[in-house]
């Protein structure tokens, strides 16, 4: 997970896609500005994104650091899911280990920044991980609340990005 991050660190500075990568950026700025989604600006789509970003601007300030190290953390935590959703399928360690760290290139850091397609994976893996642990435990209250937890990934999936 750490080289995870670090690499992500290090692509994120490449560059801009200004049509693309503004996309979660402004919307979190207006979003910590006051301004309300809808009625003040429109977005069409990325709105859970835009939602996590409010606490990484306003603890360490509008900067394209603080930008990219939200998206780090997010590939960081999709290699920590993908290698649990491929022990609960079966799995080896090593295998899933290495389809873990190479799920890593299907995160943001193919872009470097929070990227909305991104975060409708992020919220499927999410939503997948709760669906096979809770198929794992015996019926009780663990149980149910894993359940529900998937039924909220898949929501958050789809207000990320309409069509993942």
């Amino acid at each position: 997970m750490a080289i995870s991050i670090a690499w992500h660190l290090f692509c994120g500075r490449r560059g801009i896609i200004p049509l693309d990568h503004c996309i979660v950026y402004d919307g979190a700025y207006r979003l910590c500005r006051g301004q309300v989604i809808y009625r003040d600006f429109f977005s069409s789509t990325g709105l859970v994104p835009m939602l996590m970003q409010v606490p990484f601007f306003n603890l360490l300030g509008f900067t394209w650091f603080s930008y990219v190290l939200h998206a780090a953390l997010t590939t960081g935590a999709v290699v920590l899911l993908s290698y649990r959703v491929l022990r609960l399928m079966g799995g080896s360690v090593n295998a899933s280990m290495f389809f873990g760290l190479l799920s890593a290139s299907t995160g943001p850091i193919t872009f470097g920044v929070p990227y909305l397609e991104s975060y409708g994976y992020f919220f499927l893996l999410i939503a997948m991980w709760s669906i096979l642990e809770a198929a794992a435990k015996p019926r009780g209250v663990a149980c149910c609340s894993l359940w529900i937890a998937s039924g909220t990934a898949l929501v958050l999936s789809f207000l990320s990005k309409q069509n993942p």
